[in-house]
């Protein structure tokens, strides 16, 4: 066996499997579990916060700006959006590139 089945095999019998029926499970299944077990995760950190958030507004006791939406009260891994920027490159960069064989021609 390649690589450290280890953390794995901790994971399906964190899902309720037996040994013997980890020993079985399909890279896909195993993917598809973790996929579902992070959406599940997300679901529930979703609910958290908005309690939060609706316990902190009715308390009374923030000063002059509560929250708003949620998202304001404390953020998540997955509300960060991923940038993504197109560079321009001079035409000297370009002639560097060619001579050190990274662009070809």
């Amino acid at each position: 066996m390649v690589g450290n089945y280890e953390p794995i095999e901790t994971f399906l019998l964190g899902q309720g499997l037996t040994e013997y029926e980890a020993r079985f499970v399909t890279t896909k299944e195993y993917l598809a579990r973790v996929k579902a077990y992070g959406k599940k995760m997300n679901e529930e950190w979703e609910q958290v916060r908005y309690m939060a958030w609706t316990a902190v507004r009715m308390s009374g006791r923030v000063a002059n700006n509560p929250p708003k939406r949620p998202q304001e009260l404390f953020s998540l891994p997955t509300d960060k959006v991923i940038k993504r920027e197109i560079v321009e490159i001079t035409e000297n960069e370009i002639q560097a590139l060619k001579n050190i064989g990274l662009i070809k021609g």
